[in-house]
């Protein structure tokens, strides 16, 4: 599960800093030790062991550090692999929601007008909308899990100027007929093949970062599943497209 992720100014920053946070997200840890550290350019990842004060295992996580862009910052995310998170972690504010799930601005508090999360799910503070790890989790329908793990298979975006789908490959689209549209609709029946269509590559290095840059994410396709991730924007669309 991805713990976190977040922007450093150097590549030595970034793992010190990588292992205040784990300290503090991680039940019970107090020391750790490093298992194993791998050099694939340009990424630098490393495993490493938590223990609590009387020496015994409470979790295991791997960091992983690569370039962001050319002025210099770093991106660094963490990722567990076995253990427990303090309760504290797994409660967001509805706009760290957004950003960790790629969703758009207000997403969140609509879905919570909406009821869509559980009265145990969300809570108001000080005017500001709290949600639980778990309840992001039930209403997407995925986790934050890690990028080699993922199973999406194309990404529906739109950014009020032209709408988008992006696929695994490695590639985006954008739609400028209607078939193209259609043909993520099939996405189920046709593997995601969109080989027929004008294609650009990622900028970003990751599926769900490339739909961020493009846009609003709309609906997504895992394990050949649809997913509505904003049913408003979602109906507009079909409607568009003359499809509702």
């Amino acid at each position: 599960m991805l713990m976190f992720k977040e922007k450093c100014t150097s590549r030595d920053s970034a793992f010190h800093e990588a292992i205040e946070k784990v300290f503090e997200m991680i039940e019970g840890a107090y020391e750790w030790d490093l298992d194993s550290f791998d050099n694939i350019y340009p990424i630098e990842r490393r495993e490493i062991s938590l223990t609590n004060e009387e020496g015994e295992h409470v979790g295991r996580v791997m960091i992983e550090i690569y370039p962001f862009d050319e002025e210099g910052e770093y991106i660094v995310e963490a990722y567990l692999m076995d253990g427990n998170i303090s309760p504290l972690h797994l409660v967001y504010t509805a706009r760290e929601a957004e950003e960790l799930w790629g969703l758009g601005q207000n997403t969140v508090v609509k879905w919570i007008e909406r009821g869509k999360l559980r009265i145990n799910e969300c809570r108001k503070s000080k005017g500001t909308w709290l949600v639980t790890h778990k309840g992001m989790e039930r209403v997407t329908g995925r986790s934050l899990i890690k990028k080699e793990e993922d199973k999406v298979n194309a990404i529906f975006v739109t950014n009020g100027a032209y709408d988008a789908v992006v696929t695994r490959y490695g590639q985006w689209i954008m739609i400028t007929d209607k078939k193209i549209f259609e043909d993520f609709l099939d996405a189920e029946d046709n593997g995601d093949d969109f080989s027929n269509w004008e294609q650009h590559d990622w900028v970003e290095d990751d599926i769900w970062e490339e739909a961020k840059r493009l846009g609003d994410i709309v609906a997504y396709y895992e394990d050949e599943e649809l997913h509505i991730v904003d049913e408003d924007k979602w109906e507009q669309r079909l409607e568009f497209y003359s499809l509702s």
